[in-house]
Parts: C-alpha cells; sequence; structure tokens
C-alpha cells in the first residue's frame, strides 16, 4: 500500500514523501526508509499519525493506517537520546529501591544503599521533574 509522510520542518520546505510499505510493518520501517532517503537519524524522528505520536514497535495496522493515509513528520533536535535514557533508567531503578523500606532491612549496609537510593530518586525527581 502507498502512505505518505509529511515534513512538518521548514528547513525541508513543503516536502511529502510517497512510501510503499505494508501493513503488517512496523513504524520503525519507516523511520529507517526515512533515513536512508533523507539522511534524518532515527533518534531525531517523530511519527505522528491522527494526533498520536506512533511508536518504533508497533506495526501500522494496529494505528489503521490505510492506502493513501498522511503521517507527519516532527524532528526533535538535540543530542541522541543516550543520556536521557540512561538517567530514566537510574531514576526508575532508585524509586524501586526508594520503594523498599530502609527501616525494614537488618544489615546497615542495605539500610544505607536504600537511603541514598531515596535521595537519588528525590534529586532525579527534582531536576527532570518525572512524575
Amino acid at each position: 500500500m502507498r502512505v505518505f509522510v509529511k515534513f512538518l520542518v521548514d528547513t525541508y520546505g513543503d516536502l511529502t514523501i510517497p512510501m510503499d510499505i505494508d501493513s503488517t510493518d512496523k513504524v520503525q520501517r519507516i523511520m529507517e526508509k526515512i533515513k536512508e532517503e533523507e539522511g534524518i537519524p532515527i533518534y531525531h524522528q517523530r511519527i505522528i499519525f491522527r494526533g498520536k505520536r506512533l511508536f518504533c514497535e508497533d506495526t501500522l495496522q494496529y494505528y489503521n493506517i490505510q492506502e493513501g493515509d498522511m503521517m507527519f513528520l516532527v524532528l526533535l533536535l538535540g543530542p541522541p537520546p543516550g543520556k536521557k535514557c540512561i538517567v530514566g533508567m537510574a531514576h526508575n531503578f532508585a524509586k524501586d529501591l526508594a520503594k523498599l523500606d530502609a527501616e525494614n532491612f537488618e544489615e546497615t549496609q542495605m539500610k544505607e544503599i536504600a537511603k541514598r537510593a531515596q535521595s537519588f530518586a528525590r534529586d532525579i525527581e527534582a531536576f527532570y521533574r518525572f512524575k
């Protein structure tokens, strides 16, 4: 089936790319094609359809994308998401550790680790405003 991806970026003007894809293809495949044709890294791409962001691992069928539908490409500027992902994982780990009640640990070392995790989770939440 043929679908269209319209760029919502001034530097690309009024660029619309037609793509021949299968409904069972993943969104990741569209992003790879955009990278091949335009050289835009996948981590800078966000594809929107009917006001929703499409996620890489979902199929076009999941979003009910049909022949002739138009998707929109929005570009994210900045460095690759590596540092932010690591911070997010550290935050989740710290929150999980913080859920463990530091007072219930028998060993002093475990109490100290849990207390540091609680403090770390609070610091990350304050800095990045995770909820």
